[in-house]
């Protein structure tokens, strides 16, 4: 929860001070490469405003597939479970199974067997976000291949934990674009400081 809102503010820094930081990265460069620069750190930004758009698309179907099981199994407080759900999504690897634990601790003070169906339902959904969701949602986002998102997150899980699974698709993009620009893919030559 922590690292997600942090996410938001820094992102929500950027985008107010987006002049800032642009002039910022301009007067960094040298002067042959500043237009240049200010090209490639508006591309990024470009990416990354995708990249959170993702995170919120992502947020959404998580609680709407939660909030229908929720209410399939007909648990109380589903809408509050579901946007639980929802807000911890953006949490790899741990989210689902924080938004997990009161809807199924809710359930199984209902009944056992209830309880036991929303641990399945719980499972299927994080399921359905490791290995469809997630992949398809920010391949479309930012333009990764779903292969590259999971190997980021796993790779930024295994050299930071949970912030570094939380960056890794925005390192990832930031990546992609400086190695587009590197090898020549989809840039012209003025964007790389011929002009």
């Amino acid at each position: 929860m922590v690292t997600f809102v942090t996410v938001l503010v820094l992102t929500f820094y950027f985008i107010v001070k987006k002049d800032g930081l642009k002039n910022f990265v301009q007067s960094l460069s040298p002067i042959k490469y500043q237009k240049y620069a200010v090209s490639v750190f508006l591309r990024i930004q470009d990416k990354l405003g995708l990249w959170l758009r993702g995170q919120l698309l992502l947020s959404g179907i998580i609680f709407l597939i939660t909030l229908i099981g929720l209410l399939i199994l007909d648990v109380r407080y589903a809408l509050v479970l579901a946007l639980i759900a929802g807000i911890t999504e953006a949490i790899p690897f741990v989210g689902p199974f924080i938004g997990a634990v009161p809807a199924v601790f809710l359930a199984f003070l209902e009944s056992p067997l209830k309880g036991i169906f929303v641990v399945i339902l719980y499972i299927v959904v994080q399921q359905l976000e490791n290995n469809i969701i997630v992949p398809k949602v920010m391949a479309k986002a930012v333009g990764l291949n779903p292969i590259v998102v999971i190997v980021a997150i796993l790779l930024g899980a295994k050299l930071a934990g949970v912030l570094g699974a939380v960056l890794a698709i925005p390192v990832a993009t930031a990546v992609m674009v400086g190695a587009r620009d590197w090898f020549g893919f989809g840039t012209t030559g003025e964007e790389n400081g011929e002009a």
